[in-house]
C-alpha cells in the first residue's frame, strides 16, 4: 500500500497542471488561485484517494497565525505539508472576517504548493510589464499641471479639498505601515496611475481613485492576488 501512495503524490508532482488563470491588473501578472489547484488534482484522487485541507489559528510572538495543512490519503498512508500566513491586524476595506478568509487561503494554497511541488513564482513576463509602464510615465508629466488650477477658487473650498486629499493620503500610509515590505510596489503604483503628479496636487476624486486602486490591490497581493 505504500508504493500505491508513494506513485500518487509521485505522479501528482511530475504531471499536475494547475494553470495561472487568474490575472492581476495592479502588479501585471498572472497567478493561480487556491480553487484552480484543487481542480487540477481532483481527477487524480481515483481508487479511494483522498485529499483534504485543514486550517488552525494559532499564536505566536503576539501575531495570529492560519496553519493550513493539506493531506493527501489513499485509505492506508498518509502525505502531509503544512504552510502557515499570518493574519493582518487590520486591512483598510476589509473586515475581520475577510482578512482571516484570504488569510486562510493563502495558507491552504501554499501548502497545496509544498505537497505537489507547485512553483508559484510570479510570471517571468511580469517584470517586463512592469518596466514597459515605467518608461511611458515621463511623457505624461507635462500633462498633468492644470490639475493644480483649482487653488485659485478660494481658502474655504481649497482647504476643503486639501482635507479630503489628506485623508486619502492616510489611507495608503496605513496600508504602508502595516505592510512595509509592499512600500516600493505601492509607491510605483501611485506614480503610474497619477502620471508623476505629486499626490498632493491631484483633484480630491482623483486621490480618492488612486487610494481606492491602492486598497483593492492590497486587499489581493498580500495574500497573492486572490481576490474577493
Amino acid at each position: 500500500m505504500a508504493e500505491k501512495t508513494e506513485n500518487l503524490l509521485h505522479t501528482i508532482q511530475q504531471n499536475l497542471e494547475a494553470p495561472k488563470n487568474q490575472w492581476n491588473k495592479f502588479g501585471k501578472y498572472s497567478y493561480r488561485k487556491c480553487e484552480d489547484i484543487l481542480d487540477a488534482v481532483k481527477p487524480y484522487l481515483k481508487d479511494g484517494a483522498t485529499l483534504i485541507i485543514s486550517d488552525d489559528i494559532i499564536e505566536k510572538s503576539g501575531q495570529n497565525y492560519v496553519q493550513a495543512t493539506a493531506t493527501l490519503r489513499d485509505g492506508t498512508n498518509t502525505w502531509q505539508n503544512t504552510a502557515y500566513a499570518r493574519e493582518a491586524e487590520t486591512l483598510s476595506g476589509m473586515s475581520a472576517g475577510q482578512i482571516t478568509g484570504a488569510t486562510s487561503s493563502y495558507a491552504r494554497k501554499y501548502a497545496l504548493n509544498g505537497l505537489f511541488l507547485i512553483d508559484d513564482n510570479k510570471d517571468a513576463d511580469s517584470q517586463d510589464n512592469r518596466g514597459e509602464d515605467k518608461t511611458e510615465t515621463p511623457k505624461a508629466k507635462s500633462q498633468a499641471k492644470p490639475q493644480t488650477k483649482p487653488k485659485t477658487q478660494g481658502k474655504p473650498k481649497v482647504e476643503a479639498i486639501d482635507n479630503k486629499i489628506a485623508i486619502q493620503r492616510d489611507r495608503i500610509k496605513d496600508l504602508i505601515e502595516i505592510n512595509p515590505e509592499y512600500k516600493q510596489e505601492i509607491l510605483d503604483r501611485i506614480k503610474e496611475l497619477t502620471n508623476g503628479v505629486l499626490f498632493k496636487d491631484l483633484t480630491a476624486v482623483k486621490a480618492k481613485a488612486v487610494a481606492d486602486d491602492v486598497t483593492d490591490y492590497m486587499a489581493g497581493e498580500i495574500l497573492n492576488g486572490e481576490p474577493f
